[in-house]
């Protein structure tokens, strides 16, 4: 093999100029990527310099490879402009639930005398509704923050899936009527306990039936269903939304990753499905998804079911 074999075509001739500008008995240092014998590209790091031999000038240089080098440095950059967009979008986000709690109730102390009861009771409801998506999102981030610095604790115990799930269609049950969506819940008759912490259990539900909301348009339909399946329960969350787009489809887990959307201006941090899946995980459970654009979305959390000869505890 040659020198210049060594070198794609578009790079040899750079190398080779570096090379030629050396000066006698000094060296100089570069990066650039060259061709291994199986034919792979790789980026090393080239150290080079020039002597004298017999009368002649000799090359030496000293190739390293430093392919993982430049992975873990764009990984870096990478994370470094996904927590830049998270900072941006976390920081939208708390504006603008805070800006309207701040807007209604400040209406409401400059002009209380003036308020019919109905304005009041809507303006009350507002700030209750805003106040609520203020605390899911700070507890998002939250969550995100212990997870990643490995400080989760989940405290199971033997928990009922249906009053999770009855609770959270619950409690979402009031955006559903604001967006005029329909909200169903189907429940399996004596569906069994799980293993799991409670309230990180009615987190991953509240987020996945939370979604679906946000992405289904006024007038569409968000079932969340509740079934067993051998020793396994499962909650299926199925809405008529916008769809997840294929090429998104395999990255919608990853912390920050947010499906973009020029035509829908929806809010989002990218933080509750990784929150979701790593919550689901660590019950030993799984969650996947099925999604056609324009036409939907199901996502199916699956669980095991507590062993049969665990008791309640007192």
């Amino acid at each position: 093999m040659q020198f210049k074999d060594l070198f794609p075509q578009d790079v040899y001739e750079t190398v080779r100029e570096r090379f030629e500008l050396l000066a006698r008995d000094t060296t100089t240092s570069f990066e650039s990527s060259i061709i291994t014998r199986y034919g792979l590209s790789i980026d090393v790091s080239i150290s080079a310099g020039i002597f004298s031999s017999a009368g002649r000038d000799q090359y030496i240089g000293i190739f390293r490879d430093i392919t993982e080098q430049k992975k873990s440095e764009e990984l870096i950059r990478e994370n470094i402009r996904l927590k830049n967009d998270f900072i941006s979008n976390v920081s939208h986000e708390l504006r603008t639930p805070l800006f309207s709690i701040l807007g209604f109730s400040s209406t409401l102390l400059n002009d209380w005398d003036n308020i019919d009861e109905d304005t009041l009771r809507e303006f009350l409801g507002i700030i209750h509704s805003e106040s609520k998506r203020l605390s899911s999102l700070i507890e998002n981030v939250l969550t995100i923050s212990r997870i990643d610095s490995g400080k989760v604790a989940y405290k199971k115990e033997l928990t009922s899936p249906g009053a999770i799930v009855a609770e959270v269609c619950r409690n979402l049950s009031i955006r559903a009527k604001e967006k005029k969506l329909e909200l169903q819940l189907d429940l399996c008759p004596s569906p069994p306990d799980i293993d799991a912490d409670p309230d990180a259990m009615k987190q991953a539900v509240i987020n996945i039936v939370g979604n679906a909301l946000k992405f289904t348009p006024s007038g569409g339909n968000v079932h969340v269903g509740l079934s067993k399946k051998n020793n396994h329960v499962q909650i299926t969350v199925r809405d008529t939304g916008l769809g997840i787009p294929e090429k998104d489809i395999d990255h919608i887990f990853e912390k920050f990753y947010r499906v973009e959307r020029p035509e829908h201006e929806i809010e989002g941090t990218g933080l509750g499905l990784p929150i979701v899946r790593e919550i689901i995980e660590e019950h030993d459970g799984c969650i996947s998804v099925e999604s056609r654009e324009n036409e939907g979305t199901t996502f199916t959390i699956t669980l095991p079911a507590a062993s049969a000869t665990k008791e309640r505890e007192p």
